[in-house]
């Protein structure tokens, strides 16, 4: 399974986590790997040792974010962002086959009403995708997405820049 994660305080930084039976087996940032399941990290293309998380020290930011990519049932698969205003933004969720997903886009002032944002029903493999037009006068920010279905609810964010 694939998720994307995004950081930063504009969410503009993003790496790919690839999990195998529930096991992180590679990250990927750009075409960088910055981790692979045999325990090396890749710096400029030479393996380097992870450290034992015993042997660091880990500090807590109370500025830390979080973007939610899994939410009981429901997983972001993929989801456009950064995206640039005016662009075709695209999202796709995994959840249980044959449930409906309904999906909300809220930007500053209002809700999108984008002709592609309706319910959908999870094809055999729990898959759901939606794709629509970020307005090419949408402010740059970060604005909420929420996902329903399957009994459960999915809130995860997209950047628009410039």
């Amino acid at each position: 399974m694939y998720y994307r994660i995004w950081w930063d305080e504009d969410y503009s930084t993003s790496a790919a986590v690839y999990v195998d039976d529930g096991a992180v087996t590679k990250i990927l940032s750009g075409e960088d790997i910055l981790y692979d399941a045999d325990g090396t990290q890749q710096v400029n293309g030479e393996p380097e040792e992870i450290p034992d998380e015993s042997e660091t020290e880990t500090e807590a930011s109370d500025s830390q974010t979080d973007v939610p990519v899994v939410t009981g049932s429901i997983a972001v698969q993929s989801l456009t962002s950064p995206i640039r205003r005016g662009s075709t933004a695209y999202m796709e969720i995994k959840g249980v086959p044959g449930e409906e997903y309904s999906i909300a886009v809220y930007y500053a002032s209002s809700v999108s009403k984008a002709a592609d944002l309706v319910p959908k029903i999870a094809d055999e493999n729990g898959l759901v995708t939606w794709k629509w037009k970020v307005g090419s006068r949408t402010a740059p920010g970060t604005y909420k997405i929420t996902v329903i279905g399957g009994g459960d609810t999915l809130e995860t964010v997209f950047v628009v820049n410039e």
